[in-house]
């Protein structure tokens, strides 16, 4: 009796303690070649237990590396961190949730282990965006938990609130109105090595990107490098919708991150663009759709 082969489980192992916007560019290193057209991977295991610290936008980013493999009909597990209190960080912001949702086996965690986050950190647990109405649910929600923490934490006055609630809406919508694809949004209170706290705001999708999206309104944009089309994107009045459209999105995201002591990286493509002061941009491996970070930080 012939013994039925084992499939290949092809594995990702994160070995830095830390996962934010910047690093999680070896996760998509990684998962570039699996979601190639003919790749022969078919399960996968994310290793994330070397993990002691993990950003709402790192967050975010892995979330949507997750799902992408799994509706490319690429079986994905989870192995969870050691640290008991990031298990219970990534449940509190609904990872663990989302995993049961598109059946992605999560490895080795034990529910009610670990420190309980503070409600007041946990500002939006990883939360999917589809359509307006979803935006306007996140920024509601926001702005509930997220007022008493800007004055008393940030020093910052309702109206900065309103400011900030603004460039997280525009972020949202980029997914409904450009995309073509659902995306995700989450956000979370931290606090630096320093003690200076700050709020991380990630937004994801795994869409067209941005140089795609703009190739309705100007064709040339085809020919363009990712770093050019996200350099394009940031100028007013340039959208993909059309020539008329708004187009104000990011170039407003920037400003109020910048009037905030705060930075602002975008991924899309093959390029991820760090805002702060100059920009600055750095070459990874190609991975659908769009990806932002947006931090601010306490009043100077």
């Amino acid at each position: 009796m012939r013994t039925p082969s084992r499939r290949r489980i092809d594995v990702a192992e994160y070995t830095g303690p830390k996962l934010d916007a910047k690093n999680t560019d070896r996760l998509f290193d990684v998962v570039h070649s699996w979601i190639q057209a003919g790749s022969p991977v078919e399960d996968v295991q994310f290793d994330l237990s070397h993990i002691q610290f993990i950003s709402a936008s790192g967050l975010a980013w892995t979330w949507t590396i997750l799902s992408t493999l799994r509706e490319r009909g690429i079986s994905v597990r989870l192995s969870v961190p050691q640290a008991p209190s990031v298990c219970q960080w990534l449940e509190t912001m609904k990872l663990f949730h989302h995993c049961a949702t598109h059946d992605i086996p999560v490895l080795d965690y034990h529910p009610g282990t670990g420190r309980l986050t503070d409600p007041e950190e946990a500002l939006l647990p990883l939360t999917t965006i589809e359509a307006s109405q979803d935006v306007h649910q996140v920024v509601t929600t926001i702005i509930d938990r997220l007022g008493c923490i800007f004055e008393s934490h940030l020093g910052y006055r309702p109206r900065d609130l309103h400011n900030v609630s603004s460039a997280i809406s525009e972020a949202c919508l980029n997914i409904c109105e450009h995309s073509n694809s659902r995306g995700v949004v989450a956000a979370q209170r931290h606090t630096s090595c320093l003690g200076t706290p700050f709020v991380v705001i990630g937004v994801a999708d795994a869409g067209q990107g941005i140089r795609s999206s703009l190739t309705l309104a100007y064709p040339e944009a085809r020919s363009w490098s990712d770093e050019q089309a996200i350099h394009y994107a940031m100028q007013e009045g340039i959208s993909g919708k059309s020539r008329e459209d708004r187009g104000y999105g990011l170039p407003r995201i920037r400003s109020i991150v910048q009037t905030y002591n705060g930075r602002l990286q975008i991924r899309s493509g093959k390029t991820r663009v760090s805002l702060v002061g100059d920009i600055q941009a750095a070459d990874s491996h190609a991975f659908p759709g769009t990806q932002l970070c947006i931090s601010v930080s306490q009043r100077s």
